[in-house]
Formats: C-alpha cells, sequence, structure tokens
C-alpha cells in the first residue's frame, strides 16, 4: 500500500509530458475497442481542457495512474453531468491503493468546484470499489452500472 503523501496529483493540463502516456493507457484500456478511434483521437479528447478536469497521479516524478471529471454528458443520460471518468492505474501499479486515492482526489476536486452531485459507470466487479467512497448504484445500464453520489 502507498502512503497518501508518496502521490502527488496534478492536473494534465499542466502536465504535457504525461498527455501521451494517460492515453495510450486509456486507448489501449477502452478506446481502442471503438473501430474508427486513434491514438490521437484520445489525445485530442484528453486536451478538451472546457469539457473535463484530468488528473495525473505521480510517485517520486512518474506517473501512476489517471483519471478526470467529465462535465460532458452521455448519450444516453442527457440530464447527468458531472461524472468521474477514466480512473486508471497501470498493471505494474494496481493493488497499492492508487485507485482509492485518485477516487478520494476526484471527490476533494469536485468539493471544491461546488458540485452537487458526481456520476459514474462501472462494470459490475467496481462496483464495492466505489461504494467504499460513497457512491451508490441507481440503475443498470446493460452491463454497466450507473452510481451516483450527493457531494
Amino acid at each position: 500500500m502507498v502512503r497518501m503523501e508518496e502521490i502527488v496529483f496534478s492536473r494534465i493540463k499542466d502536465c504535457p509530458d504525461d498527455i501521451k502516456t494517460v492515453a495510450h493507457w486509456y486507448y489501449q484500456e477502452w478506446d481502442s475497442r471503438t473501430s474508427n478511434v486513434t491514438i490521437l483521437d484520445t489525445i485530442d479528447e484528453l486536451t478538451k481542457f472546457d469539457e473535463r478536469i484530468g488528473f495525473v497521479a505521480h510517485i517520486n516524478g512518474k506517473p501512476v495512474g489517471a483519471g478526470e471529471i467529465s462535465f460532458a454528458s452521455l448519450p444516453n443520460f442527457s440530464a447527468y453531468k458531472n461524472w468521474i471518468d477514466g480512473i486508471y492505474v497501470p498493471n505494474e501499479y494496481r493493488g497499492l491503493g492508487i485507485s482509492n486515492a485518485l477516487i478520494e482526489f476526484a471527490i476533494t476536486e469536485a468539493k471544491a468546484l461546488k458540485l452537487s452531485i458526481l456520476h459514474l459507470r462501472c462494470e459490475e466487479h467496481l462496483i464495492q470499489l466505489y461504494e467504499k467512497h460513497g457512491f451508490k448504484v441507481t440503475l443498470k445500464d446493460g452491463n454497466k452500472f450507473l452510481m451516483e453520489m450527493n457531494i
């Protein structure tokens, strides 16, 4: 387990050297499954700073995870805004508590932004992770679950 004080969080827009690393993580994990999406598309999405606040976790100056708060609405959930999205930790850093730290950082950022609610979509095996942080399942959407947290 990594101690919280060992993790340094930065906004991705302040870490331009990390954008390609995070884009590669996201592309490999999610975006490559969508036809016609390229790594350049993923970079483009990551750098839409008016639609999202991306953040990177570092240990000893090395990126070890990322996430974001997105303000865009999803096609099936147009009434919902303020999404936690893209919580990702590379395999070699999993099991150290970095995902928990990323989620807590996102919640802290949401409070600072005075958001009243956060939403997320996740697969079933991640429900317990988010419940530990105060999220509750509100509905099932295919093989994903919609969760929310009042701030």
